[in-house]
């Protein structure tokens, strides 16, 4: 069974709210409270068309979300969330989407960033093979590590910062980014999605160890 993926319209979604509410299910059940924003802000800025919704749907029912925040002013965006509902996760969706994801990249022009969970940093040996699993699937789907980019996810409701590393979608960028281009994505990311500046902390902890040369592994 195929599933089809699309970018849903902010009108559409007016004029459909159940897709919205399905998408919004999914995000929830998915992600811990601290690696996700408030439910009212999302729809806001999906409904605003600030952020992208991309969907997943099986037999016409939402079974896979994902979010895309565009960068202002770059041809860079972040992959800001994807999840399948649970009880469709393992019939494929992962790989189906990121197929769908090469093409709509390539055909905007554009690049994303996506953020993962640092392997070094598992609390087990469990915990690190599904860490370093989620990194090869998205290296397989044509995706790369960018090395020397160390990166905190800060907490986004509750108290705890999350390190990650950050990968590059496509992989097919001529030259990886420069570490001062990369400096500024993040702080964009920083100020954009989680309205925290220059000053911000957890942004200096680690902004400074972003040097070049990056490679994408």
């Amino acid at each position: 069974m195929d599933a089809i993926f699309s970018e849903v319209s902010p009108v559409t979604l007016q004029d459909d709210p159940a897709m919205l509410d399905a998408a919004i299910a999914i995000y929830l059940e998915a992600f811990p409270p601290n690696e996700r924003h408030p439910e009212s802000l999302i729809r806001d800025r999906i409904l605003s068309g600030r952020e992208r919704l991309i969907v997943g749907e099986l037999e016409s029912q939402v079974a896979f979300m994902a979010l895309i925040w565009p960068l202002s002013g770059q041809p860079f965006g972040l992959l800001d969330y994807a999840a399948a509902r649970q009880d469709c996760r393992g019939l494929g969706l992962g790989t189906a989407f990121m197929g769908f994801l090469r093409q709509y990249c390539q055909q905007r022009g554009e690049y994303l960033l996506l953020e993962v969970e640092d392997p070094k940093l598992a609390v087990d040996e469990r915990d690190r093979h599904v860490r370093l699993r989620r990194i090869e699937f998205y290296r397989r789907s044509g995706g790369s590590l960018l090395e020397n980019v160390p990166y905190i996810l800060p907490p986004l409701q509750e108290s705890t910062p999350t390190p990650m590393v950050l990968m590059l979608f496509p992989s097919d960028r001529a030259q990886p980014p420069s570490a001062g281009l990369m400096r500024e994505l993040i702080q964009q990311i920083y100020w954009e999605l989680c309205q925290r500046d220059a000053s911000d902390p957890y942004l200096n902890s680690f902004l400074d160890q972003i040097v070049d040369p990056i490679v994408q592994t």
